[in-house]
């Protein structure tokens, strides 16, 4: 029998689980009748249009993290260190104190 292992914390949970036992997250289930999609990149012969080209000046130096859920979603924090710590830890580089 085969086990399923929760996204969020790595908790080992038996197959057939909906959510985790450990933190309560959502498990993830793939059904054999879900849908496999291959792209395939764009050659440089390809035309490329006006809305999607940006010149290189234009992008960031770093990447940049977008809170995705809570009290602060759509929040963005530059990742511009070698090393960005982020949690809820008072002494996070990106401190999400959003414990409710």
């Amino acid at each position: 029998m085969a086990d399923v292992f929760c996204n969020n914390c790595g908790h080992k949970n038996p197959l057939g689980s909906n959510f985790c036992s450990s933190c309560g997250a959502v498990l993830e289930t793939h059904t054999p009748d879900s849908t496999t999609i291959t792209f395939h990149p764009t050659l440089p012969s390809d035309p490329i249009d006006d809305d999607v080209s940006v010149p290189l000046d234009d992008l960031p130096d770093s990447g940049v993290l977008v809170v995705k859920r809570g009290p602060k979603a759509g929040s963005r924090f530059p990742l511009d260190h070698d090393v960005t710590t982020a949690g809820r830890h008072p002494d996070s580089d990106i401190f999400l104190d959003d414990v409710t």
